[in-house]
């Protein structure tokens, strides 16, 4: 088990604990979005302070560590997820970032958060606390699941308040101390599945079955061929103007 260090006390968070028994660093959607995720770094992490926040069992985390050779701050406030996570080269951190920890408030030139924001009811609040942890010019990188129209049970049983627009996202970013520098969709090859999730899962009464079948790989060959898929897709930029998630990036004034 890592070593975890509590600021925080636990909390019952948004996301249904079962989907981090799913979430794994080959399956065809994580290794995606962390590719995107490769487009929109600063060129220069060297020396960086870097922080995730909502980071779960690590995925992405330990992606970061992996391709950038520097640690990476991981905080969360469910437990059992942090304990899912690999030692990694950054601390691990129960956290609760509305506390605002003066060690760790201001502390960073690099923020990210991954498909965490949709799952809080007040978007705003926690944007702001999030901006709070990030040095004056410090960069913010968030994924979101994009498209309200999508929106379905699975969304509902893993902890999704919504799902978003460019014009929400840039409305609540209007009131927050930090200018939009990017935003782009990504994923357009996977709406005609989010389509067909949001059709098929209502017809089932299990919500374990539920969330399995929205988000697990039926085979290491349908794994390959949406990682193939999904990597031909970033090589149009014409088909940014949709997809299934959004990417912005911000930096702190």
């Amino acid at each position: 088990m890592p070593h975890i260090e509590k600021l925080s006390s636990p909390l019952n968070v948004s996301i249904d604990a079962r989907w981090f028994d799913l979430n794994e660093e080959h399956h065809f959607w994580m290794r995606a979005r962390f590719e995107e995720v490769q487009c929109v770094l600063p060129s220069n992490l060297e020396g960086k302070q870097m922080l995730e926040i909502g980071c779960g069992n690590g995925v992405f985390r330990s992606q970061m560590e992996q391709f950038s050779g520097a640690p990476i701050d991981g905080c969360d406030l469910n437990l059992r997820a942090l304990e899912m996570a690999r030692e990694g080269l950054g601390r691990l951190i129960l956290y609760n970032i509305l506390e605002r920890n003066p060690e760790l408030v201001g502390r960073y030139d690099l923020v990210f958060l991954m498909d965490v924001v949709e799952h809080i009811e007040d978007d705003a609040k926690f944007l702001e606390a999030a901006l709070a942890h990030l040095k004056p010019g410090g960069t913010l990188i968030l994924n979101v699941p994009f498209g309200p129209s999508l929106y379905s049970v699975y969304d509902k049983l893993i902890g999704h308040y919504r799902r978003y627009t460019k014009r929400q996202l840039l409305k609540v970013f209007s009131r927050l101390e930090a200018d939009v520098i990017g935003l782009r969709c990504w994923g357009l090859m996977l709406v005609p599945l989010a389509v067909v999730r949001k059709m098929l899962l209502p017809l089932l009464d299990d919500d374990k079955k539920q969330i399995e079948l929205g988000f697990r790989v039926p085979s290491r060959a349908m794994n390959r061929v949406f990682t193939w898929l999904l990597k031909l897709e970033r090589q149009f930029a014409p088909l940014r103007f949709i997809g299934a998630s959004v990417i912005l990036v911000a930096t702190k004034r």
